[in-house]
């Protein structure tokens, strides 16, 4: 009997989208230091540190991060990181698609540009939810149940919780088992809006 290998994560939209966020922001901090800074180089001698290395190491970092601990939490730093190194990668396109290693190929923003507009449109297809089976909403409550776990969970994540498994099969066990442990949860306050907010709602 095959089974399935990988299971859709509901948050999977706001952790791409924050790591495609995080890379064309890398890229831009990175054009925009450089011009300021007069394209400055780190060497010594014959070695010149590119900042594709740069981009590894965070990527490198963001992996160990999701790969040493769990949690949602864990989720965010790793996509920041992982999208703070791609950044920092994809910068340098011009200096690989060049015979003469050259980062100022005119191209490469608009290169650079099709890569992010493609994964967009990637992280876009394989984050949709719309038809999820009833594993994958019991394994999304699960992991959203690690709120209750360690006791941060407000009321709106409960709400969330409740409404995942809702829609997974009702006469399955784990299903039973998940309910009944939303039910005994108690839950805290919701965090105070911040005075920005407050102050937004007042215009």
């Amino acid at each position: 009997m095959s089974r399935k290998l990988f299971f859709r994560n509901v948050r999977a939209r706001d952790q791409l989208e924050l790591f495609l966020v995080s890379a064309v922001t890398s890229v831009l901090a990175i054009r925009f230091y450089l011009h300021v800074a007069g394209y400055p180089q780190i060497s010594s001698g014959d070695f010149h540190i590119a900042h594709m290395l740069w981009g590894g190491f965070f990527m490198l970092a963001g992996l160990t991060v999701s790969l040493a601990f769990i949690g949602a939490r864990t989720l965010r730093v790793t996509a920041v990181l992982g999208g703070i190194g791609f950044g920092a990668f994809i910068d340098e396109l011009g200096k690989f698609i060049t015979k003469d290693n050259d980062y100022f190929f005119h191209p490469t923003i608009g290169l650079i540009y099709a890569v992010f507009i493609g994964l967009y449109l990637i992280f876009n297809f394989v984050s949709r939810t719309e038809k999820l089976s009833s594993r994958e909403y019991q394994l999304n409550a699960l992991a959203q149940l690690e709120e209750a776990i360690i006791h941060d969970m407000d009321p709106y994540e409960k709400r969330r919780v409740a409404k995942l498994i809702s829609k997974a099969d009702t006469h399955s066990p784990f299903t039973i088992l998940l309910r009944k442990f939303l039910d005994d949860v108690e839950t805290v306050p919701n965090d105070p809006p911040r005075r920005i907010t407050v102050a937004i709602k007042k215009l």
